[in-house]
């Protein structure tokens, strides 16, 4: 068996190299020219033959695509953040949807009986609920990364419908590493914890709408979940989420505990009380019926993974 991962040097493509290697596959990845630093992810070994793509290039995939024929081809090149969707609106659409429109139509013209996994994003139902999400539940993205997720779902199922092709798409909620960058929720509060156990200038810490409760995973975990719905023999749409959400504010008290500052001060302010009140979490029941895929570790698991990251890697 061989796999194509189109960003391995991202979070979760190094994972799914790692994973995929050690289970007997022969293992391509591309990264791009400007992302070569992200390479520091990938785990040596795992990767057998490293390419440079660019997903916005139709020609550079079509000519990958063609010259593998991969079994299983996993996009998990995305854009980092939704927030810098807004600065530049085009790009993300250009690489979150466009590279995958780039994609599929090499497969379906040049190895047909590849396997495709395409990612989806939790931001494509809106970012404020007051319940949990199911894959039924209608989407409402409000953001440029949010409108192009969608519209990647959409192609790989109407590439799916019209061709027959095997394609199958997870709708991902949030799932931190000690890989990942450190701008996200998580990683700020177990950095800021761990800066305030060694420096008395970080005496404080502040958490606005402390009472949202948000659903956020392992990443290792969910690449588990990926590769898991690809061996089934149909494809097949799923969410994959820890369907536990947790107060924000308690992961922050709870960053300050694990790195042993609980007697410094959490400052919560209540800036919106409508979103204070809100939940971003699903129901991932479709993919524990159909690949026995369950999250063994939840938000307040992954924050004492990332304080102990933080000990060991500021100076």
């Amino acid at each position: 068996m061989n796999a194509l991962i189109f960003g391995v040097g991202g979070q979760d493509g190094s994972y799914m190299a790692q994973l995929l290697k050690s289970k007997g596959y022969v293992v391509y990845g591309t990264t791009r020219r400007s992302s070569v630093d992200n390479l520091a992810r990938v785990v040596t070994g795992t990767v057998d033959v490293m390419l440079e793509a660019d997903l916005t290039d139709a020609a550079s995939v079509t000519r990958i695509v063609s010259i593998i024929k991969p079994d299983e081809i996993y996009n998990l090149a995305d854009q980092d953040l939704v927030s810098s969707s807004f600065e530049t609106p085009r790009y993300s659409v250009d690489v979150t949807a466009g590279g995958v429109a780039n994609i599929l139509d090499a497969v379906m013209k040049h190895s047909i009986k590849s396997k495709v996994f395409q990612p989806g994003s939790s931001t494509v139902f809106g970012g404020r609920h007051n319940h949990y999400c199911t894959e039924d539940t209608p989407f409402s993205p409000e953001s440029p990364y949010a409108c192009a997720k969608v519209h990647a779902l959409m192609l790989a199922k109407m590439y799916r419908k019209k061709y027959g092709m095997h394609v199958s798409t997870a709708i991902l909620y949030g799932h931190n590493s000690e890989r990942q960058k450190c701008d996200y929720l998580l990683h700020r509060f177990a950095r800021h914890a761990v800066l305030m156990s060694r420096d008395s200038l970080h005496d404080s810490l502040t958490v606005t709408d402390p009472g949202y409760k948000i659903d956020v995973g392992y990443a290792p975990e969910f690449v588990e979940g990926m590769y898991r719905l690809m061996q089934l023999s149909s494809p097949a749409d799923v969410i994959l989420s820890t369907g536990n959400p947790l107060r924000v504010g308690d992961l922050a008290s709870q960053a300050m505990y694990e790195a042993g500052v609980e007697g410094k001060a959490v400052t919560e302010i209540v800036v919106n009380k409508e979103f204070n009140e809100c939940v971003t979490s699903a129901v991932p029941s479709k993919a524990f019926d159909l690949f026995a895929w369950k999250a063994k570790s939840n938000a307040s698991d992954v924050v004492e993974k990332l304080v102990e990251h933080y000990r060991k890697v500021l100076k």
